[in-house]
């Protein structure tokens, strides 16, 4: 019997790495610096394969970092399990090194605006010293998403904040950007959202091959997310 269960298991995970991107639904993590637990652990220990992160160009009683984001979730709620957005990019990267073979992994990152000392070069900057090749970036998207198994050791940034339009349309864009449903980003492949029901306007935007992600929901709308297949669903640990 368990041998049978262990056969199914890899059975199941082989044929998940034959289904496009914009298929697959993920175990998405939602605040995921506002734990007691690291996002490291979050990916290893309790199988999340999309995290979020919140980032800020100043924080309360602290210095500015140029050229750097910290982390929080705002001015009254300053809780965090890792400092800055360069320390949780070396242990993302690290755990690439360590984890060789590992499937894609999305981070959704909520943003201030860009401004002289955060600039969207800076912010490039950090994204392609810690990932380089290792970044699947949106001039890779050609007719449609690749497969899982073509995703391996790979990473997706997505914004769904901040300066959307003038990042998409700046000349290296390495992260892909989040529409909202009253906030259309031309170019834009992902939709970020509160929970809706609503059937015919999920089945628009995957005919659309949009990536779907649904933040906010009550514990009744999470099993109706899933029926409706969107791709991430926030959940808080």
């Amino acid at each position: 019997m368990k041998l049978f269960v262990f056969v199914l298991i890899i059975t199941n995970w082989v044929l998940a790495q034959d289904i496009p991107y914009n298929k697959v639904q993920f175990k998405t993590s939602h605040n995921s610096y506002a734990t007691d637990v690291s996002i490291i652990d979050l990916i290893t220990v309790h199988n999340f394969q999309a995290i979020e992160l919140d980032l800020h160009t100043s924080k309360l009683f602290n210095p500015t970092i140029a050229k750097d984001w910290y982390i929080y979730h705002h001015t009254l709620d300053l809780k965090s399990n890792i400092n800055t957005f360069s320390e949780a990019l070396k242990q993302l990267s690290k755990y690439s090194r360590s984890n060789k073979g590992h499937d894609v992994i999305t981070v959704f990152l909520d943003t201030d605006r860009f401004d002289k000392s955060h600039s969207i070069n800076d912010f490039n900057m950090l994204l392609s010293k810690n990932f380089s090749h290792k970044l699947f970036t949106p001039k890779r998207i050609k007719s449609k998403w690749p497969k899982l198994e073509h995703l391996k050791d790979k990473f997706i940034f997505v914004l769904t904040s901040g300066d959307l339009k003038k990042y998409i349309t700046s000349k290296n864009q390495l992260a892909f950007v989040a529409s909202k449903p009253n906030r259309i980003i031309e170019g834009s492949i992902f939709m970020n959202s509160k929970f809706t029901d609503n059937k015919e306007w999920i089945k628009d935007q995957k005919n659309q091959n949009k990536v779907l992600r649904f933040y906010h929901l009550d514990k009744k709308e999470i099993p109706k997310a899933r029926e409706l297949g969107v791709n991430f669903i926030a959940l808080d640990l």
